[in-house]
């Protein structure tokens, strides 16, 4: 896995592949919420909670990752309005795809 730095308070995880079935998937990355909550964090003698909210995004075949990286940062910012401190997986996507349905039926 590489992470780096994305802007201001973000951070981009890359995995390279999973081998795993999906409910791995989230479990590594439940699980970094998990440790990253538990962790007592000090600063200038203060203990500092921290929690971190996530989109998370698969690359397909023949997709840019500038669009997967779109989608995660969209993930992100609709857990960051809807409650914080979690890992959005696919919400946008089923928001956009819902949307799309919608527009299909008013059409028709």
């Amino acid at each position: 896995a590489y992470i780096s730095r994305w802007g201001g308070e973000e951070f981009l995880l890359i995995q390279e592949s999973f081998e795993e079935t999906p409910s791995d998937k989230n479990f590594l990355i439940k699980n970094i919420c998990k440790e990253i909550n538990s962790y007592n964090f000090l600063y200038n003698s203060n203990h500092i909670k921290v929690t971190l909210t996530g989109g998370v995004a698969q690359l397909f075949p023949k997709e840019s990752i500038d669009l997967t990286i779109k989608k995660a940062d969209d993930e992100l910012y609709y857990g960051k309005t809807h409650g914080k401190n979690q890992m959005v997986f696919n919400q946008t996507s089923y928001i956009m795809a819902k949307k799309e349905q919608d527009n299909k039926k008013r059409r028709i």
